[in-house]
């Protein structure tokens, strides 16, 4: 093997690894196990074992580890062969590597103290009393403790709930709202393509009712059915309906409450923009000052 060589860049390495990874596994499920060793998954343990014998050496560069490696997976096959062929030797070493290995795996869970599971972060909820964002925004300039920061509009749910993005992190009471607004608009979207597929069901419905109706009548057969007739399309279309209505009045809502998000904005970087030039004001009115720019306004006076 040359010095340089790199297994998995080489097609021929490859590909012979393939077909004794393949060759290994298609003899799994012919080799008979005991009950007590396929408790621990739903997967035969023997082809777990062959799958992470291979994970572990698949970036194994070593020429003489990948020797030892393939003679013990050519050396595996082979028991593997023997064993599915119903060889008894075979078949009972498998079974005593399996019982070693799930042996070690219970007595490591015994002794293994189980983790303590994390407690679980409370489900945040709105604050008693607390106003509402729209109510206080924006803050008059004196009940700022630093600079204003300036929202921006966030939105959800492909555009149709806007949000006034102010801090960083995001609330988790926001991202909560966020969340079951977002919900309730895929229910509303699942439930409205059950409406609509419902009435053309509906229509057929109808359509069959009176077709038999008429066949009924010209038969000379008296119904037996019920006195009063329900249009299976009718009813779906008054649930359609009432849905559309509840969607429309949410929709207003929401537009309502968005263009009063974007007032906010507006009203913000107006103030901020105030503010700045404020503070622009006051910087160059110390740094005159500082200069002694009053002292030499005064001398220039009295030359005049």
């Amino acid at each position: 093997m040359p010095r340089q060589f790199l297994p998995k860049k080489s097609s021929v390495h490859r590909i012979a690894c393939t077909a004794l990874y393949r060759a290994c596994l298609s003899q799994c499920a012919s080799i008979p196990l005991p009950p007590e060793l396929l408790t621990r998954g739903r997967s035969n343990p023997l082809a777990h074992l062959i799958r992470k014998k291979f994970r572990q050496n698949v970036d194994v560069t070593s020429s003489a580890q990948v020797v030892r490696a393939l003679e013990t997976g050519y050396a595996c096959e082979q028991l593997l062969r023997h064993a599915a062929s119903g060889d008894t030797i075979a078949k009972t070493q498998v079974i005593d590597l399996l019982t070693i290995l799930h042996d070690e795996y219970l007595h490591a869970k015994a002794v293994t103290p189980k983790p303590i599971p994390r407690p679980r972060p409370p489900i945040p909820e709105r604050y008693s009393g607390a106003p509402r964002l729209l109510h206080v925004r924006p803050r008059p300039e004196g009940t700022l403790t630093a600079r204003r920061r300036v929202p921006t509009m966030g939105f959800v749910s492909n555009g149709t709930v806007g949000f006034l993005m102010t801090k960083k992190p995001q609330s988790a009471f926001l991202s909560r709202v966020l969340k079951q607004k977002d919900t309730q608009r895929r229910a509303w979207l699942r439930r409205s393509a059950e409406y609509e597929h419902n009435s053309d069901m509906g229509l057929l419905e109808d359509r069959w009712d009176e077709d038999m109706g008429s066949e009924l009548d010209v038969e000379g057969i008296e119904s037996k059915g019920e006195g009063v007739v329900v249009s299976w399309g009718r009813e779906y279309k008054r649930q359609a309906d009432e849905l559309n209505r509840t969607r429309m009045d949410e929709f207003t809502r929401t537009s309502r409450t968005g263009r009063r998000m974007m007032e906010i904005v507006w009203e913000e970087r107006e103030l901020a923009k105030k503010e700045r030039a404020k503070r622009k004001h006051e910087r160059n009115e110390r740094k005159w000052k500082d200069e002694g720019g009053g002292q030499n306004g005064r001398k220039l006076v009295g030359r005049l």
